[in-house]
Order: C-alpha cells, then sequence, then structure tokens
C-alpha cells in the first residue's frame, strides 16, 4: 500500500496492528517506519530505523531506509554526517563496528 498509492494511514494501521500479532519480527518494524517515513514524519521513522540497524548492523535494507530518514529529516551533526556516511560503505565487519559506536553514542 505504501508503494502504489493507497492510504498510508490504513498501511500504518495493518502494520502496527500485525506488529501487534507479531511482535518482535524486525521486517513489520522496519515497514513501520518506511510508512511513518512516507508519512512525513522523519522523527519517528529516524528512531524506527535506528533500532532496526543497531540489533542487525549489517542489514542493507534496514541501513538504506535510516540513510534515507536522516538525509530527509536534514540532520545535520557531525554525529548524524558520520553515520551517514558509514551507512554508504559495504556493510564490512569494521563498518558495522562503526555504527554500532555511533548509535551507541547517539546521533546528535
Amino acid at each position: 500500500m505504501a508503494e502504489t498509492g493507497g492510504d498510508l494511514y490504513e498501511a500504518l494501521r495493518y502494520a502496527q496492528r500485525a506488529e501487534l500479532l507479531a511482535p518482535g519480527v524486525a521486517q513489520i518494524t522496519d515497514t513501520i517506519g518506511w510508512v511513518k517515513l512516507k508519512l512525513g514524519w522523519t522523527d519517528d521513522a529516524v528512531a524506527t530505523f535506528v533500532r532496526l540497524v543497531a540489533g542487525e548492523p549489517a542489514n542493507v535494507g534496514y541501513r538504506t531506509h535510516l540513510l534515507a530518514a536522516l538525509e530527509k529529516s536534514g540532520a545535520h551533526s557531525p554525529k548524524a554526517a558520520e553515520l551517514m556516511t558509514v551507512l554508504k560503505k559495504d556493510p564490512d565487519p569494521e563498518n558495522t563496528e562503526k555504527i554500532k559506536a555511533i548509535l551507541k553514542s547517539g546521533t546528535k
């Protein structure tokens, strides 16, 4: 629905219902974050994707979504800029450790 021009609020309701029925499924959380980003709720989307990337820093999809949310949010802090740079790199062990460290210290 979020990708085909459907009702974003309805898409969010469905995704949130799915999350209630299957808590802890990261793909559902990713969908919620993506719909929030499409709704323009960038701070909520960033927070959602930060949690996902913190849990799975090598997941390219979650990294890409976090990068998109950060770019849309206009985050300009040095930490956010550093995070965006690392998110664009290959998900090798060194970069995933950098991501973990940045997220642990905060992006503000």
